[in-house]
């Protein structure tokens, strides 16, 4: 830390376990073992599902304006912990960003439903010591053309 204070203006600095931009930060002093341990769980617990007028029943309907921007409110969320700690619901986001300009009563209850799935699976991401020395990485890629609503076409890679 103080190499990285020596050229670059720090406000704070923390160790041991603490919260970054909704982020819990577990750092472990065992250097055999897991040494950091980051998780999103207080956060995604705080997330609001959104509301929807309960006197439409066809999923088809489009959300109302003030339900839409809980939708896009929501699905930002929901990307925020995709992006650092729950790679397992990546496809769901990237189906629910396919429709964020025209969300629908039905996109609403999936998104619902991927909160839902967040906030009852508490999930920890560990990272390990790596011995340089001995480690190699691999990159896993792949993609479909034309496969999600409305014809658009994903691709995922994976570093580990």
């Amino acid at each position: 830390t103080n190499l990285l204070k020596r050229f670059f203006e720090v406000g704070q600095s923390h160790q041991g376990t603490f919260v970054y931009t909704g982020i819990k930060i577990q750092e472990h002093n065992d250097p055999n073992e897991i040494f950091l341990e980051i998780s999103q769980t207080d956060y995604s617990r705080k997330v609001e599902p959104i509301i929807v007028n309960g006197r439409r029943s066809d999923e088809t309907d489009p959300l109302e304006p003030n339900e839409h921007q809980s939708y896009r409110a929501l699905v930002g969320q929901l990307l925020w912990i995709s992006r650092n700690t729950r790679p397992d619901i990546s496809f769901d986001i990237s189906q629910l960003s396919s429709v964020l300009e025209h969300p629908t009563i039905y996109a609403a209850k999936q998104a619902n439903r991927v909160l839902r799935y967040v906030q009852h699976t508490p999930f920890t991401m560990p990272f390990i010591k790596l011995n340089i020395s001995t480690t190699s990485i691999l990159v896993y890629s792949d993609a479909s053309f034309g496969t999600l609503r409305h014809g658009g076409s994903q691709a995922g890679h994976l570093i580990v």
